[in-house]
């Protein structure tokens, strides 16, 4: 069998790579700004556990000394 170049792709997978990119969701940009202060909420969320878990390792240093 002879091999296809790298480069190029059989006509089934671009049918299906054309597909997707119609049929990809469109977000709106109310959900974009929803969708990244999400994100900022649980990394501010995860923040605050490592921040607590550093003042307990310190004062427990403190404590042994």
């Amino acid at each position: 069998m002879r091999q296809k170049p790298a480069g190029r792709q059989s006509s089934s997978e671009h049918i299906i790579k054309d597909i997707k990119r119609k049929t990809r969701k469109q977000y709106s940009a109310e959900e974009k700004i929803r969708i990244v202060l999400d994100g900022l909420q649980g990394a501010f969320k995860q923040h605050d556990v490592i921040d607590n878990w550093w003042y307990c390792v310190e004062l427990n240093m403190w404590l042994i000394m």
